[in-house]
């Protein structure tokens, strides 16, 4: 996590937590934040999504759920009222999983001509 200071317009780190620990390198692809700024989802070549709560921005988060295992998360947003989150990942499918429990309430595949629709992004 890092801060600017909007005097100087320097960045500097004030925060810094590991999220993956398995996958290919293993690398984060994605992290985003919920419209509060309180909850933060993750996702990378470990193929899980974690949702991460805050207390303050210069604490290590606590991670609230880690969602069932998939493969490569490619990308990830909150909902609007910070509900759910969708990823993507590497298969086509688009999943919706609850911040509460981590369950993974819907999922939609994606198919052109019977064929996997290789996605990019969710919003």
């Amino acid at each position: 996590v890092i801060e600017l200071n909007e005097e100087s317009g320097e960045l500097s780190a004030v925060c810094d937590w590991t999220t993956e620990s398995q996958g290919k390198y293993p690398e984060t692809n994605v992290a985003r934040c919920n419209q509060s700024g309180e909850l933060v989802a993750t996702g990378g070549t470990d193929g899980i999504v974690q949702i991460w709560r805050f207390r303050s921005v210069r604490d290590v988060p606590e991670l609230q759920k880690a969602c069932a295992k998939t493969k490569e998360v490619m990308d990830l947003d909150f909902s609007p009222d910070g509900q759910l989150v969708a990823s993507i990942d590497g298969s086509s499918n688009c999943r919706l999983w609850d911040t509460t429990t981590g369950e993974e309430k819907s999922t939609v595949n994606y198919l052109r001509a019977g064929k996997p629709v290789n996605l990019k992004g969710v919003r």
